[in-house]
């Protein structure tokens, strides 16, 4: 999965546009907190962390996505409110980060859940960056989907007996809720950028669909 992460980003980078150097920074701080995570997922995975360190460490990550200019910074009418202050969005991005990636972590627990959920969702947010134009995310959305399609096959297909069963513990449930995240926020920005028509009306209500299943469990669970 990190891999994938890696290989689309480096080819968002080394193309050449209007958006490069926007898109290196940003692409730069998404690897850099796809590779901490899946770190810490591993050091989780084979030897144990304590919760509190964890969620530190998730907190520190979720502010690359405001330090590179990614954050929500419109509501789109929810509640009666449009345009927000970066004072608020900054926080409210950080809150959805948190409450994105522990919920792809905490519904890890059925063979092909997470990545089927996962692939839906990076597969419709690939379809959505492609109606805007923007290709380079489209890419990035492309080397997720390849990655996670593989582990999806050797999830729920392979076999134990010959070591082909795969397992996404914390390292990939980690990692792929930081990247679902950071397109989850880049669509709802997105949403203000565009010209097309009754797209600023699924600004929210895109994201909300896609990962309604895995953030309401978190919250059933928490609650």
């Amino acid at each position: 999965m990190l891999i994938g992460a890696s290989a689309s980003l480096a080819i968002m980078v080394g193309l050449e546009g209007r958006e490069f150097l926007h898109l290196d920074l940003t692409s730069m701080l998404v690897l850099t907190g796809m590779f901490i995570l899946y770190l810490i997922g591993i050091l989780d995975d084979l030897f144990g962390m304590p919760a509190t360190l964890k969620f530190v460490i998730q907190l520190i990550v979720s502010l690359f996505l405001p330090f590179c200019g990614l954050y929500i910074h419109n509501l789109y009418g929810l509640f009666g409110i449009y345009e927000i202050a970066p004072w608020i969005g900054y926080p409210l991005t950080i809150f959805t980060t948190l409450l994105i990636v522990n919920a792809i972590n905490l519904i890890d627990g059925i063979d092909g859940l997470s990545s089927s959920l996962s692939l839906i969702a990076i597969l419709v947010f690939g379809l959505l960056f492609l109606r805007h134009g923007l290709t380079l995310y489209v890419i990035y959305c492309a080397g997720l989907i390849g990655s996670v399609s593989v582990f999806f096959y050797y999830n729920m297909f392979g076999n134990p007996a010959k070591g082909t069963k795969t397992f996404m513990g914390d390292t990939g449930s980690l990692t792929l809720g930081y990247a679902l995240s950071f397109l989850a926020i880049r669509y709802i920005m997105t949403c203000t950028e565009t010209n097309i028509q009754n797209m600023h009306a699924t600004a929210l209500l895109v994201p909300y669909t896609l990962l309604l299943v895995p953030c309401f469990d978190l919250i059933r669970v928490a609650l």
